[in-house]
């Protein structure tokens, strides 16, 4: 062997086993950002698991495979890209996995503050303590109506995190962990009873629902209440406690020397107008911000499916729009808040992100909804690059 390869080999091997600067780093969306590349999956009567290895597990620490938690489902994504291409520039990544299958940004993981004299024919969700293992709780949908403040203890039980366990009133074992999921199907009247007589603790029926009223007014505990995204100081933020728990799993990476969280979720949210969704963003933004994060206003991937080009384009505008609000008058700096990686926009909406494209084609369950293989792999690397294009660089 020449000295020339052992030279380069010894190289390599110290870039290898070089200490790296630890990072803490969270992604929060829906399913695609959750994972949802099964283990069984096929392209072409080829596995993905031997084609596309890195939508499994590392290629650089064996270690880091499927599930990444807390998330329990037991399905592949582009967690790995992203630790791989960090790991490659300099860092040693702890990955946590905060999102939720299905999940709006605004009715799931702010929360919403109702309308509820329009929210007609529509489901409600009842307050409840949490009941199985691994769940939280919710904390009731809150809406105004006549001039007062009122919260559902009548009305579907809501979930977003268990242990596998059966659901009260469920059927079977609900498999899909970490997944927005309602049980019954109580809704509100096609037209909204009277509410102006209700005093505090007193109840109204609407449809098969029940509110209770908490505020014989629009203010409670010090804080006005009004339809829209709830924010961190008002009832009903965060109804099932995801963020909360986002910011717990980080804050068990003690060595971390950068705390950053991705916000990218899209599907569930493209029927919200830019102000609706706005609102959500800025409110979980200022959460996470505030707790030392820096914050990605990122998007998920086009959904062919659905075909809403439209929707993605409004909510890009209004991350746009949260972006300058956030770091104008909102009071948090550049460097605290920072815009993309918009996935809709970075992989589009045509060619391989269209109905049975590259990057959703699998020889069975193609839904063109969730990526496969090759496409969470993809999507993983443009994390990735948004990341490494601000954090600082390692000097080897």
């Amino acid at each position: 062997m020449s000295a020339d390869v052992i030279a380069r080999g010894l190289a390599a091997r110290a870039w290898t086993e070089r200490p790296r600067v630890p990072i803490a780093l969270a992604v929060l969306g829906q399913s695609n950002e959750r994972g949802q590349v099964s283990p069984a999956e096929a392209i072409g009567g080829v596995a993905s698991r031997t084609a596309w290895p890195n939508a499994f597990a590392s290629q650089r620490n064996p270690a880091i495979r499927y599930p990444v938690g807390p998330a329990g489902a037991l399905t592949g994504g582009y967690h790995f890209r992203l630790y791989d291409d960090l790991f490659d520039a300099g860092y040693d990544p702890q990955i946590v996995n905060a999102s939720i299958g299905s999940m709006s940004m605004l009715r799931d993981a702010a929360g919403q503050i109702l309308d509820i004299a329009a929210w007609r024919s529509q489901g409600v969700r009842q307050q409840r303590v949490a009941d199985v293992p691994g769940d939280r709780g919710y904390a009731g949908d809150y809406g105004v109506a006549a001039g007062k403040l009122f919260v559902c203890t009548t009305g579907r039980r809501a979930y977003a995190f268990h242990q596998g366990t059966f659901l009260p009133g469920d059927t079977g074992v609900n498999q899909n962990l970490d997944f927005i999921r309602e049980i019954g199907s109580h809704a509100t009247a096609a037209t909204a009873p009277d509410f102006s007589g209700a005093s505090v603790g007193g109840t109204v029926s609407d449809g098969s629902a029940v509110w209770t009223c908490v505020s014989a007014s629009t203010s409670y505990l010090g804080f006005g209440y009004g339809p829209g995204a709830c924010t961190e100081t008002r009832a009903g933020f965060d109804p099932f406690g995801i963020l909360r728990r986002c910011h717990e799993e980080m804050g068990r990476v003690r060595t971390a020397r950068e705390r950053i969280v991705i916000l990218c979720n899209g599907q569930s949210d493209t029927g919200l107008t830019s102000g609706q969704y706005q609102g959500a963003i800025n409110s979980i933004a200022s959460f996470l911000a505030n707790r030392g994060y820096t914050v990605h206003l990122g998007l998920s991937v086009y959904n062919p499916s659905g075909n809403n080009v439209a929707g993605y384009d409004t909510l890009a505008a209004a991350l746009a729009s949260s972006y300058a609000f956030l770091t104008g008058g909102g009071g948090f700096s550049p460097t605290q808040i920072r815009l993309g990686p918009n996935l809709y926009q970075l992989m589009g909406s045509t060619g391989d992100m269209a109905a049975g494209g590259a990057h959703f084609a699998k020889d069975g369950g193609q839904d063109n909804i969730h990526l496969n293989a090759r496409g969470a792999v993809a999507a993983g690397g443009h994390l990735a690059a948004a990341v490494t294009a601000w954090l600082r660089p390692i000097q080897r």
